[in-house]
């Protein structure tokens, strides 16, 4: 008898679970069905000029509305966190040599990877600064540090050498070189404010409606663009591939000059 009212007890409490979850999650479908439709821009409208899906009208008019403690108290906390808390740091199990890369940018660009990106709001997903010569990407919610990129500077312009990778981001080539696409478009979006897209899994990419949700997980309200990312990184000067500039960075110059008074202030995202 009070095994049989136990059973009924659980399987009462596990109908409840699943209902309250079905509901959730049709509430999280019905909240993005709401807002504008998904449109594929052709490279003669888009502003990157090559094939992208529009996620302006679904990533900035999200909005995050969560009582949980762990996620508030951790943004908080990586809000107000002091950069020797990652300075000279890598990420977790990242490969103490790291990814090179080529990545060059003008003397113009030079000051604008050295300022800030802070997040306000909680749809603002990453916080991103400079010290000892390194960018270093920290997860806004719980301040884990992402990804590490080395920089470098002479007369011509500055430079990115060498990227380092959470464990878990780089187990295999196809999550490496998303990694590294991930970490580039942050550095043209969030740092240098290009217009930019989030490159996509290519397993989440035939469906437009999973890439902006993904969109917004990276990137939250500044999740504009997206395009699928491809396993194989795109060489150099072909279609999809960052421009890149490499005249080698100067042996004297191991870090970025300081930024201007003038660049010094935060481009929020409109």
């Amino acid at each position: 008898m009070y095994l049989g009212f136990v059973s009924l007890l659980f399987i009462g409490m596990l109908l409840v679970l699943l209902a309250r979850r079905s509901f959730s999650l049709r509430e999280a479908r019905d909240r993005w069905s709401d807002l504008p439709d998904l449109k594929w821009l052709d490279p003669a409208d888009s502003p990157l000029h090559r094939r992208v899906l529009d996620c302006r009208g679904h990533c900035r008019l999200q909005r995050v509305d969560t009582t949980d403690p762990k996620i508030v108290d951790g943004f908080r906390r990586t809000q107000g966190s002091s950069i020797s808390t990652v300075s000279g740091k890598l990420p977790e199990g990242a490969h103490p040599a790291g990814h090179p890369v080529r990545w060059a940018f003008t003397a113009v660009q030079g000051p604008a990877l050295l300022t800030p990106c802070l997040p306000h709001a909680l749809e603002d997903k990453w916080l991103i600064r400079h010290a000892g010569g390194r960018l270093h990407f920290q997860r806004s919610w719980t301040g884990k540090l992402i990804y590490v990129a080395e920089l470098s500077a002479n007369d011509k312009g500055a430079y990115i050498n060498r990227i380092w990778l959470r464990d878990g981001e780089a187990r295999t080539d196809e999550q490496r070189t998303l990694a590294l696409a991930l970490c580039r478009y942050l550095i043209d979006s969030h740092l240098l404010g290009l217009p930019a897209a989030v490159p996509v899994p290519a397993d989440l990419a035939v469906d437009p409606y999973k890439m902006a949700i993904f969109a917004f997980s990276m990137a939250g309200r500044r999740g504009d663009y997206a395009e699928p990312h491809f396993s194989t990184a795109p060489e150099e000067g072909e279609e999809g591939g960052p421009p890149m500039r490499y005249p080698g960075p100067s042996p004297q110059s191991s870090a970025l000059r300081d930024p201007s008074p003038q660049s010094s202030a935060l481009r929020d995202p409109s």
